[in-house]
C-alpha cells in the first residue's frame, strides 16, 4: 500500500516546517492533501472515528493534532493489513478448490497457460506505470492495479477499467452500470423518435435560421440599450 506510507510522509515534513517557520504555503497544501484523504479513508471505512479531521488545517495544526493524525494512519494500517491477510486467505481457498476441481497442479498450470493473457493483466494492473501514486488537487491518485480501485465520483463517472460505478452511496458493477446507460439511452432516442423531435428541431431551424436569429437578437439587445443610453447623456 503506497498510500499510508505517503501520508506519513507529508505528516513528517508538516511537522517539520511547522517546527522550523518555513514553507508556509506548501505545509497549508500538504494539510489540505492530508485532509482530503483522511475523510476518503474514513468514508470506506464507516467504524473509524475522523472527528479530529476539523483541526487539519493551517491555523489549528499542532502537535497534539499531528499525533492524532499518526495514530490514526498506524489504525488504518493495521486494518489494512487484516484486509490483506483476509484477501489472501481468500485467494489462497479458491486457488485450493480451483485446483481440487481440475484434478491437481499440472491442471491448474495448464489451466493458467490456456486462459491467463499476460498482456490484458499487464493493462488492468498498469504494471508499466513507474509512478504508483500520483499528487493532483490536493489529492492523491492511485495509478498501480486500477481494476481493484473503487471509484470516488458518486455520479457514475470512473477511471478506466474500474470493478464498479458508484452511484451517490450505491456501487453497481460496471458491466451492469454500463448496459443500463446504454438501455435507458436507447430508450430515450426511441422516444425522441416517437415525438418526431428531430424533424420539429429542422422545422424549427428552418423556420428560424442563424441569420434570422442573430437579427433578431441584435435588434432585442438595440431595443434594451438604446433607452440606457439615452438616459445616461440625459443626465
Amino acid at each position: 500500500n503506497y498510500l499510508l506510507p505517503e501520508l506519513t510522509l507529508k505528516l513528517n515534513t508538516i511537522e517539520r516546517n511547522i517546527k522550523h517557520n518555513m514553507n508556509f504555503y506548501k505545509t497549508g497544501k500538504d494539510i489540505e492533501l492530508l485532509r482530503n484523504e483522511i475523510v476518503k479513508i474514513g468514508e470506506q471505512l464507516d467504524e473509524i472515528d475522523i472527528a479530529f479531521v476539523y483541526q487539519l488545517n493551517s491555523n489549528d495544526f499542532n502537535i497534539a493534532c499531528g499525533n492524532k493524525t499518526r495514530k490514526f494512519i498506524e489504525y488504518v494500517r493495521r486494518i489494512y493489513s487484516k484486509q490483506l491477510d483476509n484477501s489472501i486467505e481468500d485467494k489462497d481457498a479458491l486457488l485450493l478448490e480451483l485446483r481440487n476441481r481440475l484434478g491437481g497442479n499440472e491442471s491448474l498450470i495448464a489451466y493458467k497457460q490456456n486462459y491467463h493473457n499476460t498482456k490484458v493483466e499487464e493493462l488492468v494492473l498498469n504494471k508499466r506505470e513507474t509512478l504508483k501514486i500520483a499528487e493532483n488537487n490536493n489529492q492523491l491518485i492511485r495509478k498501480d492495479e486500477p481494476i481493484f480501485i473503487l471509484p470516488d465520483m458518486k455520479l457514475g463517472r470512473a477511471h478506466l477499467f474500474a470493478p464498479e460505478k458508484r452511484l451517490f452511496n450505491l456501487y453497481i458493477d460496471t458491466y451492469w452500470f454500463n448496459l443500463l446507460i446504454i438501455l435507458l439511452m436507447a430508450l430515450l432516442f426511441y422516444w425522441l423518435l416517437l415525438v418526431e423531435a428531430l424533424k420539429k428541431i429542422m422545422k424549427f431551424l428552418s423556420i428560424y435560421n442563424l441569420d434570422t436569429l442573430l437579427r433578431n437578437l441584435k435588434e432585442y439587445l438595440s431595443f434594451i440599450i438604446k433607452p440606457i443610453i439615452k438616459n445616461s447623456m440625459d443626465n
